[in-house]
């Protein structure tokens, strides 16, 4: 990355290499391996995203917690799909038998 900057990368392509070669590596399988982070690890993973933002090569400051929550946001939405893989390994869904009256307007 810093070879990149020093022959004068704009630093928006200096974000989309470091999200496309970087980021990408930290956030594969993260829901599967996430669990096994100490935290002493996760305070290093964040060091290295503070570094990152830092250094221009990414626009918003990330880190481990936040970057779980969006992976495991997304899986879960594509597992709701009927055609998704992992769609059968959900639970039905629940009907209340009973009807709750609707929200007044409170003014």
């Amino acid at each position: 990355m810093k070879l990149l900057r020093a022959k004068c990368l704009p630093p928006p392509q200096l974000q989309h290499i470091c999200q496309a070669v970087i980021i990408s590596r930290i956030l594969y399988a993260v829901s599967a391996w996430v669990g096994f982070l100490s935290a002493e690890l996760k305070n290093r993973i964040n060091g290295f995203f503070r570094r990152l933002y830092r250094y221009g090569y990414t626009p918003a400051l990330v880190d481990v917690e936040q970057l779980l929550r969006n992976a495991d946001e997304t899986l879960f939405c594509k597992a709701l799909k009927d055609v998704h893989c992992l769609h059968h390994l959900l639970p039905e869904l629940k009907t209340l038998p009973i009807q709750l009256r609707p929200a007044s307007d409170v003014h």
